[in-house]
């Protein structure tokens, strides 16, 4: 029998939709977790203004970078047409890293690789 959990970690789906369906996921569970929908709605929409096409975009629940500094929101870049485990690019927000490596207080941080190699290919697949 499937759980709540199980639901939730199925969802894979344009932005909106995908926040549409953890709302539903949680709505049925009884869980208030409006705050931080509307946290990542607002992350959504600050992309949009910034000229990210969201349409071609997948917000999936079950994925995680491999990392376990990361803190937050976290994503990957993948090149059309080209393997998923070897991304373009890749990154996320890590807040307390900086702390965890002896810094005094915590230091709110977020941070991207670009892979150029995939990058090369990746552009030149497109032409």
């Amino acid at each position: 029998m499937a759980t709540v959990i199980d639901y939730f970690l199925a969802v894979a789906a344009p932005p909106r939709e995908a926040a549409d369906k953890v709302a539903m996921i949680a709505k049925g569970a009884g869980l208030d977790i409006d705050g931080a929908l509307d946290a990542t709605l607002r992350r959504f929409d600050r992309l949009a203004r910034d000229g990210i096409d969201l349409g071609r975009a997948t917000f999936a629940t079950e994925f995680g970078r491999k990392l376990e500094y990361y803190s937050g929101l976290v994503f990957q870049i993948d090149g059309a047409g080209m393997d998923e485990t070897e991304p373009v690019a890749g990154g996320g927000r890590y807040d307390g890293l900086l702390a965890a490596l002896g810094a005094p207080r915590p230091v709110p941080a977020v941070g991207s690789a670009i892979h150029t190699e995939r990058l090369l290919a990746a552009v030149e697949r497109a032409a």
